[in-house]
């Protein structure tokens, strides 16, 4: 994670600067920069067109009563690459680009994925708690849809709001 980390933080940068320099040095300073201003509207458009696109596609996806993984996951793209679009330079805004660009999100989203069910899988026990005094404990790669936890409150004025358990008091 810290290679990651180190990577967005100080070589990304330093690679955006570094390509800069040399484009402007090919096309001139005032080629660079419209080329630039002209990524930034064309990701706007994309962003915006495609976010419609998807927002269009989950309200059918609910009203016919399904779950929109698909919808999400492009949302998600559709996000990150307006995020990437917001960040100056050419490799940002070409990944940003690509992220906007449907065949390209077609090809991503199976690896989110398998990406977002390998950390799902490698994650430990998590504590499910139930009524009051009862608890159970929930494995790393256990369905957490597969348990019902049966939760039930009598009396709303005897839980605590601050700690979400019961009060003292009651």
């Amino acid at each position: 994670m810290l290679v990651v980390l180190i990577a967005l933080f100080v070589i990304l940068p330093l690679a955006e600067l570094w390509l800069i320099v040399v484009v402007a040095d090919s096309i001139g300073f005032a080629g660079t920069f419209l080329a630039l201003i002209l990524f930034s509207v064309l990701g706007g458009w994309l962003v915006r067109r495609e976010g419609l696109t998807v927002w269009r596609r989950t309200n059918e996806q609910i009203a016919a009563g399904r779950i929109p993984t698909r919808e999400i996951s492009d949302g998600l793209m559709i996000l990150g690459g307006g995020a990437l679009l917001l960040t100056p330079g050419f490799i940002t805004d070409l990944v940003g680009l690509a992220l906007l660009l449907p065949p390209t999100r077609a090809l991503i989203r199976p690896l989110l994925a398998r990406s977002l069910a390998v950390r799902m899988n490698r994650g430990g026990p998590v504590t499910v708690t139930g009524t009051p005094g009862r608890q159970q404990s929930q494995t790393a790669g256990e369905e957490p849809w597969a348990r019902v936890v049966d939760v039930e409150v009598n009396d709303p004025k005897s839980i605590d709001r601050r700690s979400g358990g019961p009060s003292a008091e009651g």
